[in-house]
């Protein structure tokens, strides 16, 4: 007598074939497509090829939660890539490697005629292009892809909700649900998108308060930068996608020694408030990974942003005088207009050499100087002022940091080589009349004097 019923056995091979294809990811699902499209040896050499593929990053994820080493977690994700792209005969006769290809990558040959759109069609500098703006419904997002749409190019724009479809087609995008962190939605929706180019713009930083709790509030940020960028990253590769680009961020991730503005050039901050320290590990795994994929990779440091729909609920606390000037204010900060950033985005889609940028206004400023000016910019009364020590008692290191230490960042790169120039170029024009889409914000007590 059996030990499972035909039923259960049916059940299980289900449950091991997903478990299988969730491990594989967009690579595998593109794979399967092909098997029935291509001849034997081919379909055995993808299988062999994906399977190693698959092995070689899972090692590399294993190696990186033992270890810590984001240096060795990129080392052995290089070589999963070099393994899916370097032809058969090479791999098995490393004596016979020429500067020429034998045979073609893999990825082509597991990728179905159909998706070769991509690979396959030159883009000439100023054509229109397809692009996949991953995390289109957020702040940025809906002021990107009309922007995109003007200048000629057919967007792709995914959102995990279904209510925020028809607002991504009214701004002229194709909408699609997607999961951010399921590899097997990111690998079908940019399979079927046939991007030349995919934005990466997928974040969760809604109702985020609690600064003393900073790690915990990003947590959902922090999965779609490391899990989020290496499945549309694996899923770029599959489907011969030329360009990439990815959000991140610049401010307190700036090393705090030294001046108090600083370039791309710069290190990060290696001793960041403890609270912040998972945090901006994400970012330099984006940042590393992204630079590392065998594309033509740009990061985009956004700073600070403000208007319509990015800075609603930072001005409801500097109106309730929540928000106050801890110590002398010190802190550098630099902001960003969010047309303006998203301005940045089209131009460096465009014309951008790989690389980071940092995509910030021309004055980075202390929080003495900004935050008076804005709540005088927005009616409000004066903010408070609190010492070191009560700050840190009553927000926590993070605020503390952000009040009195961190360095702001400069833009000359960006103006430099993407041939952009923020609209706003000063916070302080923007604070006034760019808070709102109609250029308006509640009545300044003293709009003839800025504040001091």
């Amino acid at each position: 007598m059996p030990l499972i019923g035909a039923s259960e056995t049916a059940i299980a091979f289900g449950v091991s074939l997903a478990l299988y294809l969730l491990v594989a990811g967009p690579v595998l699902a593109v794979c399967f497509y092909a098997i029935a499209r291509k001849p034997s040896d081919a379909t055995e050499r993808a299988v062999a090829d994906v399977e190693r593929f698959i092995e070689l990053r899972e090692r590399a994820r294993t190696e990186l939660a033992a270890s810590g080493s984001l240096d060795r977690f990129i080392e052995l994700k290089d070589e999963a890539r070099r393994h899916l792209w370097q032809p058969a005969s090479e791999r098995a006769h490393p004596e016979r490697r020429s500067s020429k290809p034998e045979t073609p990558p893999v990825s082509q040959i597991m990728r179905p005629a159909r998706l070769r759109v991509a690979t396959n069609r030159t883009v000439r500098k100023g054509e229109p292009m397809r692009v996949f703006v991953a995390g289109a419904a957020g702040a940025i997002g809906q002021r990107l892809v009309p922007q995109l749409v003007a200048s000629g190019h057919h967007v792709v724009a995914t959102t995990r909700s279904p209510e925020k479809l028809e607002r991504l087609r009214a701004l002229g995008a194709e909408p699609v649900v997607m999961d951010g962190l399921n590899a097997l939605e990111i690998g079908e929706a940019v399979a079927r998108a046939e991007p030349d180019a995919i934005i990466h713009q997928m974040t969760a930083l809604a109702g985020m308060s609690d600064l003393r709790r900073f790690d915990r509030g990003f947590a959902v940020t922090n999965e779609l930068r490391t899990k989020g960028t290496d499945h549309l990253l694996c899923a770029a590769e599959a489907a011969g996608v030329r360009r990439f680009l990815a959000q991140s961020y610049t401010g307190w991730p700036n090393i705090r020694d030294g001046g108090p503005v600083k370039t791309e050039d710069d290190p990060l901050d290696p001793h960041p408030p403890k609270q912040q320290s998972q945090t901006l590990e994400a970012i330099r795994f984006l940042e590393r990974a992204v630079l590392a994929a065998p594309l033509e990779a740009l990061v985009l440091r956004y700073g600070n942003f403000y208007g319509p729909g990015a800075s609603e609920q930072m001005l409801d606390v500097v109106r309730k005088r929540k928000l106050p000037i801890v110590g002398a204010g010190g802190g550098i900060w630099s902001w960003i207009h969010i047309d303006d950033a998203a301005a940045a985005t089209v131009a460096a889609l465009e014309q951008g050499a790989p690389g980071i940028y940092n995509i910030v206004d021309d004055e980075p400023a202390p929080v003495s100087e900004w935050l008076p000016y804005l709540a005088d910019a927005v009616g409000a009364k004066p903010p408070r002022r609190v010492p070191v020590w009560l700050g840190r008692l009553a927000a926590g290191e993070v605020a503390v940091s952000w009040m009195t230490r961190i360095r702001g960042s400069s833009n000359a790169k960006a103006k430099r080589e993407l041939g952009w120039q923020p609209k706003w170029s000063s916070w302080r024009d923007g604070f006034r009349q760019a808070l709102t889409d109609d250029g308006t914000a509640a009545p300044s007590r003293s709009p003839e004097r800025p504040a001091a």
